[in-house]
């Protein structure tokens, strides 16, 4: 799929791509509101751990539509699978997968490279001291 720019005036152009994915399904699929609110919260997790915007390129946040269903129901649900990039200013729309779910839905979490992990760890670390 061609990268779609995530802004609230994209949105309709974010619904189509995932009406293509998604087909007649529409009870557990994301919409483009869901990506544009994804974008929004993977934008403040990522400032939180690296703790700048100049930090922040290159960062992947991943989400599954849908929410857990109860144990006694057996049958799983079509739900869209979600990759957004961000790039050097903007965050983009890069995947959109249909899938089959259960428990293991509504899951959102953000992927970081290693520069960034690093970055994370050593502001995590000025938080605390260790006892010797």
């Amino acid at each position: 799929m061609k990268p779609i720019k995530i802004t609230y005036e994209n949105i309709p152009a974010l619904d189509a791509a995932l009406a293509k994915v998604n087909g007649n399904a529409t009870a557990h699929t994301a919409t483009g509101t869901d990506v544009y609110l994804l974008e929004c919260w993977a934008d403040n997790q990522v400032k939180d751990l690296v703790g700048n915007k100049k930090d922040m390129p290159g960062a992947m946040a991943r989400f599954r539509s849908g929410s857990a269903l109860p144990n006694a129901y057996k049958y799983s649900r079509k739900v869209t699978r979600i990759t957004i990039y961000r790039k050097a200013k903007d965050w983009w729309l890069t995947n959109v997968v249909a899938d089959d779910a259960r428990n293991d839905a509504g899951v959102m979490r953000v992927v970081l490279t290693e520069a960034q992990d690093a970055i994370a760890k050593a502001k995590f670390s000025k938080q605390y001291e260790v006892s010797k």
